[in-house]
């Protein structure tokens, strides 16, 4: 996916979000903050499941009410539509925290 590709399912992906995903070190990055633990990790369960689906997963990392999300498809060490799709899933997931 070349830097126009990129550039254009950054901006259709973020289109209705209050805080947009970005592109950080070549990956899709975006930090979500909850109420508390059993929340955040309550998110993670509703994204590991639709990851599964998509047999595509994420990097990321959990710290007490905050979730960092790092995408990229490691097999192609670049950004694919897959990253997006899963992008939009957790988006899904976020919405139904």
């Amino acid at each position: 996916m070349n830097t126009e590709q990129q550039r254009l399912h950054l901006q259709a992906l973020n289109q209705q979000l209050s805080q947009p995903w970005i592109v950080q070190s070549g990956k899709l990055y975006k930090m979500f903050s909850f109420t508390d633990f059993n929340s955040a990790f309550g998110f993670m369960t509703r994204v590991a499941y639709a990851a599964e689906q998509l047999n595509h997963h994420p990097d990321w990392c959990n710290h007490y009410n905050r979730v960092d999300i790092h995408l990229i498809t490691h097999e192609k060490q670049q950004l694919t539509l897959l990253d997006f799709t899963l992008a939009e899933k957790i988006e899904q997931c976020y919405l139904h925290a």
